[in-house]
């Protein structure tokens, strides 16, 4: 064990007062830091309730949530030094009482002394025979009690000193979240990193042996010094040796499932802590990730064996890594296979059955651009710039078609992101489940890339999570311009070819609502311009793509099931709050309210177009499975069927979020909050009757294709007449004007021709 030089003298003479120092300091700092925090907290929520737009809305909030979160830390750091400078001053109390004891108590009672260098001796003249032994037994018996005293307080002080580096973190420049309350805990972490490497220098772990590891890796999953520790302490190359070999390893018998099972949690948790791990900004990481990504083109273990790209991808599945290491590490790799000139299934695919994903049932984990993809759905600023707009990207130009088609298509090609359309649109997909590789859509992990690229969202987070991240900037607005054109203008059929893509397509519109209602809005610039704060954006200005694209964009996210689903309630989401901004009070903001509504009839009838259209297209206007899902679309009233759902998780400053009919949830940027009469309603599930009231409900007469168009039109004109039954019953004469005017079934049949006119 190491152990530092501690000295009799410097024991028995040990200042403990400035520890006890330090740790009253550390206290009065926690309180310190609390009341910062408090402040932070509330310079946070501020931020967030603020309609900040341009350079405050993309560079102040950011930065005020980043310091807010370093509060946290702070006050952590701050608690586990002072706990852990009380503890050592305990520990050392103790041990240094002990040798006063043995000092002034133990030595006299056994009849020797003690001098000032910790010598013991015993005055022996005049002894007879057995007390003569019996002192210098008692001389050797202190001597070696002093000794082991010592050794333990040498060992008690370089454990405090082990505990209080550990305490510092690993990055110079940020306060470090790990929380130890005694010097036992700290030394307790340092000797699992020890227990857990010896474990993953094994390649022969039963079920037991994983799940005991995975157990611990998942105790020290937010401290960054256990995690730095165990990488540097297998490395690069033992992490990929180990996970290959275990991975080869797996059992095909009746103990492949409980194998399995314990095989993914010590997946999912060192994958989480390497990503912990590469966070750290020292030296040795940045050596660290460098030979980690150098190994991707070479084969691990046999020469048949797996590419370095395939183990460490299986492995990035899970939490949340550097995003510098993600972009070195996404070049190497695509360059690797494109420059393979074979298709991926023929660079990646092994015949061998090996497994590197478990449970393996419906993912071998052998494309290693899947698990690579889904890192960059947890990491969003990497993701944003993998994604990147080109300078010469133009989002409002148009396809030139007939003669010149070609050529026009190729320019449009060169004008996106190499990475996006290489993904999208290039790349020879193959199924991910074990056997024969077979051709496949597009994986849905570029979707959650694209997600977290353009909106800060990261697929599978929780609600409070998601609501807390997501948030827009000019960078991520380029990525969903290109999104819109790729998808809606240069090739609508990609979505077609790869259904799983549009739930995160829609999710990701929706934190476009502003942008996307400007557009549909008007058909001219004139009339977009009458009321511009109708549509403000969080970003200060909208997105560039032009009326035509948008709608040819929201057509192709309406004929998908799921993103219909999550666009239909985006806009809802959407309206409320600007009917809560723009109440009924005079008409101005009347005049607002009203067009806000006749903008989501607008958009709602070019979703629903879409949807109608790919399900006649799909199974025949009149085929009863062509009733059944229309009579499962999407709409604005709840649905007896179950699959149409308008209850709520919530809602935070600047943003408002509604639950879909899978675990996702869609968040839409929102102005007056849940504080408006409107949204509380939303989430009260409280005016579903008013949608009700205006027309039979779909429980009571049948949905078909004939007569969908129908009930989404009353659903609308619903809304607007509960929006104009709040206008005082005295100016009944200021109701039937707005009332009057362009109706809403109108509107929304026109949305409907703008979808069937420019749609895909």
């Amino acid at each position: 064990m190491e152990r530092g030089a501690l000295t009799f003298e410097e024991l028995l003479h040990l200042p403990l007062g400035p520890l006890d120092e330090a740790a009253a300091e550390w206290d009065t700092q926690v309180r310190r830091l609390g009341d910062m925090k408090t402040a932070a907290d509330g310079m946070r929520q501020h931020t967030q309730r603020a309609n900040w737009a341009g350079e405050n809305a993309n560079v102040t909030v950011p930065f005020v949530r980043d310091q807010a979160e370093q509060f946290d830390a702070a006050q952590t750091q701050a608690r586990t030094f002072r706990d852990l400078c009380r503890d050592g001053h305990r520990i050392l109390k103790h041990h240094k009482d002990e040798l006063i004891e043995l000092v002034e108590v133990t030595a006299r009672e056994l009849g020797v002394h003690v001098r000032a260098s910790g010598e013991v001796t015993a005055d022996l003249d005049g002894l007879d025979g057995d007390t003569r032994r019996e002192r210098q037994d008692a001389v050797m018996a202190v001597s070696e009690r002093i000794r082991r005293v010592l050794n333990r307080a040498a060992d008690a002080d370089a454990e405090i000193a082990r505990a209080l580096r550990s305490a510092m973190g690993t990055d110079p420049d940020r306060f470090s979240p790990v929380r130890y309350e005694t010097v036992n805990e700290a030394e307790l972490a340092r000797q699992d990193v020890a227990t857990v490497a010896d474990l993953l220098r094994r390649t022969d772990l039963d079920a037991g042996d994983m799940t005991y590891a995975a157990y611990l890796l998942d105790q020290y999953k937010d401290d960054p010094v256990f995690a730095e520790r165990l990488a540097l302490e297998l490395g690069p190359e033992g992490v990929a040796e180990f996970w290959a070999a275990t991975a080869a390893n797996r059992p095909l018998g009746a103990e492949r499932e409980e194998w399995e099972t314990a095989a993914a949690a010590l997946q999912t948790g060192l994958g989480a802590t390497l990503g912990t791990a590469t966070l750290s900004e020292t030296a040795a990481m940045e050596r660290w990730e460098r030979d980690l990504v150098a190994l991707g083109d070479q084969r691990i273990g046999e020469v048949t064996g797996p590419y370095g790209f395939q183990v460490t991808s299986a492995l990035m599945r899970s939490g949340e890594w550097d995003s510098d290491l993600l972009l070195d590490y996404g070049e190497n790799l695509l360059a690797f296979e494109q420059g393979t000139g074979r298709d991926p299934s023929d660079v990646w695919h092994m015949v061998d059955g090996t497994m590197l994903n478990f449970p393996s049932k419906d993912d071998a984990g052998l494309d290693p651009v899947v698990g690579f993809l889904q890192a960059l759905g947890q990491s969003p600023d990497a993701a944003t710039v993998f994604f990147a707009a080109p300078d010469d990207f133009d989002p409002t130009a148009a396809i030139v078609r007939g003669e010149g088609e070609e050529e026009s298509l190729r320019e449009h090609r060169e004008m996106l992101n190499d990475n996006l359309f290489y993904l999208a649109s290039e790349r020879e997909w193959w199924s991910r489940e074990p056997g024969a590789p077979s051709d496949a859509p597009v994986d849905a992990s570029l979707s959650e890339a694209l997600l977290a690229a353009g909106t800060g969202y990261q697929a599978g987070a929780d609600p409070q999570h998601a609501m807390a991240q997501t948030s827009t900037s000019a960078e991520s607005a380029a990525v969903m311009e290109q999104v819109m054109h790729l998808y809606g203008t240069l090739d609508p059929t990609l979505l077609q070819q790869s259904p799983e893509l549009g739930a995160n397509l829609g999710i990701m519109a929706g934190m476009y609502m502003p942008d996307i209602n400007y557009w549909a809005a008007a058909d001219n610039q004139l009339q977009r311009d009458t009321y511009p704060d109708t549509y403000e954006t969080p970003r200060g200005e909208w997105l560039g793509n032009g009326r035509e694209s948008t709608i040819r964009f929201l057509t192709t996210l309406g004929q998908n099931a799921e993103a219909h689903e999550a666009m239909t309630k985006a806009q809802q989401l959407y309206t409320l709050d600007n009917l809560d901004r723009f109440p009924p009070v005079d008409e101005d903001s009347t005049t607002k309210g009203i067009d806000s509504l006749r903008t989501a009839a607008t958009v709602r009838g070019i979703l629903d177009f879409g949807r109608v259209d790919a399900i006649v297209t799909e199974y025949g206007e009149e085929s009863a499975a062509a009733q059944q899902h229309v009579s499962q679309m999407a709409g604005w009233a709840k649905s007896g069927t179950g699959s149409l759902i308008t209850g709520s998780i919530g809602a935070g400053a600047g943003l408002a979020a509604a639950s879909l009919s899978g675990p996702a949830v869609v968040i839409v940027p929102v102005v007056a909050g849940v504080g408006g009469g409107f949204l509380t309603e939303f989430f009260n599930q409280g005016y579903d009757q008013a949608f009700q009231a205006e027309g039979a409900s779909r429980q009571e007469v049948a949905v078909t294709t004939a007569n969908y168009h129908d009930f989404g039109a009353r659903e609308v004109a619903a809304l607007k007449a509960e929006y104009l039954a709040s206008v005082d019953e005295s100016d009944m004469r200021a109701r039937d004007r707005y009332d009057a005017l362009e109706s809403m079934e109108h509107v929304y049949l026109h949305g409907v021709g703008l979808g069937e006119a420019h749609g895909n």
